[in-house]
């Protein structure tokens, strides 16, 4: 099959990518060795995220609050919608972003391990405790479902480099792996959309399906575009950021001064008629 000259651009892309990923990656674990506690990994991720993403997505990482003050807990990257709202509180790279600005979410990890999928699964429970414009968050439509609900979705992903399962049936005990946790944390398994391990495959939880590519890369290139996909999606299906909701209310009421005064002439819409009279006297106007 012939790949398309802006498929043969975007798959390079994606490979150069790639590899810059595992640069960082054993760069991490250099660091690492010599006690340096910074992420590199995750800036690495992050700083691909900023470049590749279309310039109203945001990136950063903190935590996540609603208007009731229900907080998500530290949380590696979230991707917002910078073009129309901001972060209520930041500082360097960390905010705490409303619920209703986020769009996607993403925890990062070096080796996928049991307990570090435990973790992973406290905070999606934790994120879907939060009640943006005072409602639940969706979960991922089936079957052609409408998505006329007007209900705020998001997109979470667990993103680890290695996984300490032996490869040969990699997708299918790893799948399995989450599922048990996710029961076993009393969390729906739709509450995870994707799960990455970049040096073997994606695997959708809910849907029981997996991707491995051929080769070693591939891998971040097409969960890239499943995420921006649902970011071009969701981004305009959102009501209009909630401001008022976020507001702080002085005690002090509100005290009459004088009495109210509408004095401003009433507008009205020009009718056909009255276009037409402008019209013909800008066409007098330009005949003298």
């Amino acid at each position: 099959m012939t790949v398309p000259l802006g498929g043969q651009s975007t798959r390079a892309l994606m490979t150069e990518s790639e590899i810059e990923l595992w640069t960082a990656f054993r760069r991490g674990d250099q660091f690492a060795q010599m006690g340096d506690r910074g992420d590199v990994r995750e800036e690495r991720l992050t700083k691909f995220l900023v470049e590749q993403l279309p310039g109203r997505y945001s990136v950063t990482s903190g935590e996540i609050i609603d208007a009731a003050g229900n907080r998500s807990g530290q949380t590696d990257i979230i991707i917002y919608d910078g073009a129309n709202t901001r972060p209520l509180v930041s500082s360097g790279n960390v905010a705490i972003v409303p619920a209703e600005a986020v769009l996607a979410t993403i925890e990062v990890k070096s080796k996928l391990t049991k307990p570090e999928v435990e973790k992973v699964v406290k905070g999606v429970q934790k994120l879907r405790v939060l009640r943006p414009w005072d409602a639940p968050w969706a979960v991922a439509r089936q079957g052609g479902q409408p998505a006329d609900d007007r209900m705020p979705r998001i997109f979470t992903t667990l993103f680890a480099y290695r996984s300490d399962l032996v490869p040969g049936n990699w997708a299918g005990t790893e799948l399995e792996r989450f599922r048990n946790c996710a029961q076993d944390g009393r969390t729906a398994i739709q509450y995870l959309d994707r799960l990455v391990v970049l040096e073997r495959g994606i695997i959708l939880p809910s849907n029981g399906t997996g991707f491995q590519p051929p080769s070693k890369s591939g891998v971040l290139g097409l969960w890239f575009f499943h995420l921006i996909n649902f970011l071009a999606r969701e981004v305009v299906r959102r009501d209009p950021f909630p401001w008022t909701q976020y507001q702080w209310h002085e005690r002090e009421s509100w005290t009459r001064l004088a009495d109210p005064i509408f004095d401003a002439p009433s507008s009205q819409r020009a009718t056909t008629s009255d276009r037409l009279k402008a019209k013909n006297r800008r066409n007098r106007q330009i005949d003298h």
